[in-house]
């Protein structure tokens, strides 16, 4: 029996660490909208954020542009959701 306390899964969608609420990594994760009918949610820890503004020298991305570089691994050191992102990463 599934214990009814158990909260859901929200991986950051670079290196599937937990961002769910009373992880340590809530408090400055970046929360990309999904369209609500066939988008859902995705998360994104403050790390692997930085890491992509680093790699994109930009000071800010929108949540569109963000979900693009994730999805196509376009972004320098990101890989698929669920995957994990590279280390030794240099920006």
């Amino acid at each position: 029996m599934e214990h009814a306390s158990r909260s859901r899964r929200e991986p950051c969608s670079t290196c599937d660490r937990e961002t769910a609420s009373g992880s340590v990594l809530f408090p400055a994760r970046r929360v990309l909208a999904g369209d609500g009918a066939t988008e859902a949610a995705r998360y994104l820890c403050a790390s692997c954020e930085k890491d992509i503004h680093r790699a994109r020298k930009a000071a800010h991305l929108s949540d569109a542009e963000l979900r693009r570089l994730i999805e196509d691994g376009s972004a320098a050191g990101m890989t698929y959701a669920g995957m994990g992102s590279l280390s030794g990463f240099v920006g």
